[in-house]
């Protein structure tokens, strides 16, 4: 005490010196801790930049010019698929007009009620392919071209099950049931891409004949279907007793009573008639 005292100069000199290297030290420890988040912030930052630089497509004229070569080929790509599903369906006739498509439906039915009496397949009484509405009147002016459209594809089932080869009957209660075009009620056309008009057909054919339909409306290139549902019931639900069995083994002229392959089947149909509509006009893309 006595030294500060008699050196207050140097006392001071000293406690002013500490003072400022305590204040000094505090400043550079807040200092590094800034630096260390700057760094931290700086390295961050670097790093996205680097990986900016390394993606496709990076904003130079090199990449510009492989994505518009890229977005060309899609375009081909995809115009390719539209004309390819486009090509998979009936096309509709503009000049179709509700007393053409009443016309044409009455012809369509004669005809198909000649396939069936000529291969001996049993019809309803009321046959009319689903459109039994329009035999007695025509149809409004907006439904004439996609109702024609649907009764080509329905009549593109029944060319198959009357041919002869297997099909029985046509059931006789609801033979097809069909549901009807937003046109058909006044309301608007479906604007989706894909469009789908459900269709429900029975009959009664042999299991060969069965496969056949399936397999025909799956290949056709004419018109896209979808089978959504399949319900089949055997007409022989018991099995045949042991003489029965016994007898069918026989011969006669050089060949044999088949006992599996000759049963009926009662099948219901539930099938998707599919369009396709052109896509919307693409909004230029902007520079």
């Amino acid at each position: 005490m006595n030294w500060i005292r008699e050196n207050k100069f140097l006392a001071g000199f000293f406690g002013v010196t500490f003072v400022c290297v305590v204040a000094l030290t505090i400043v550079l420890i807040m200092l590094v801790g800034t630096y260390d988040a700057t760094h931290e912030k700086f390295t961050t930052l670097d790093r996205q930049l680097t990986t900016l630089h390394n993606l496709q497509p990076y904003p130079n004229a090199d990449n510009l010019k492989r994505y518009q070569e890229q977005t060309t080929a899609l375009a081909a790509i995809i115009e390719g698929l539209e004309q390819k599903l486009s090509a998979v369906q009936f096309p509709p006739d503009p000049a179709m007009n509700p007393p053409k498509f009443q016309a044409k439906l009455q012809t369509t039915v004669n005809e198909e009620i000649e396939k069936a009496k000529d291969n001996n397949i049993l019809l309803p009484d009321k046959f009319a392919l689903g459109f039994d509405r329009y035999l007695t009147a025509p149809p409004v002016e907006a439904a004439a071209v996609p109702l024609d459209r649907e009764l080509t594809a329905i009549k593109f089932v029944f060319d198959d099950l009357l041919d002869g080869k297997g099909v029985q009957a046509i059931a006789p209660n609801t033979p097809i049931n069909r549901e009807p075009l937003p046109e058909e009620n006044g309301a608007k056309p479906a604007t989706g891409l894909v469009v789908k008009s459900p269709v429900e057909i029975s009959f009664v054919a042999d299991p060969l004949k069965v496969r056949k339909l399936v397999n025909d409306l799956v290949e056709t290139g004419k018109q896209f279907y979808i089978i959504r549902l399949i319900t089949i019931r055997n007409q022989e639900d018991k099995e045949l007793s042991k003489a029965d069995a016994i007898k069918n083994r026989m011969t006669q002229g050089g060949k044999v009573n088949l006992v599996l392959g000759g049963e009926k089947l009662e099948v219901t149909l539930y099938l998707e008639i599919v369009n396709f509509n052109p896509p919307p006009a693409a909004t230029p893309a902007p520079k």
